[in-house]
């Protein structure tokens, strides 16, 4: 879960660059290229925080047995 939390950083990231690009130009190509690139960005933000999601509800309902076993 930590490297989804990281990429989602990673998203953000990409996600502050498009606005500031599209704060930046003038160009009506500049600015529909960035609309259409925050679109695509945030459907892979929805779609990765819902595996996220998933992933977490499945660990929790299948815990490891191994995991609170005594050791040998």
């Amino acid at each position: 879960m930590l490297l989804q939390r990281r990429l989602l950083l990673f998203w953000v990231g990409l996600l502050l660059q498009q606005v500031r690009r599209a704060v930046g130009s003038t160009g009506a190509v500049d600015v529909g290229f960035v609309a259409a690139a925050l679109m695509a960005y945030r459907i892979g933000l929805a779609v990765l925080v819902r595996a996220a999601r998933q992933a977490e509800r499945f660990l929790r309902q299948h815990p490891d047995p191994r995991v609170g076993a005594p050791a040998d």
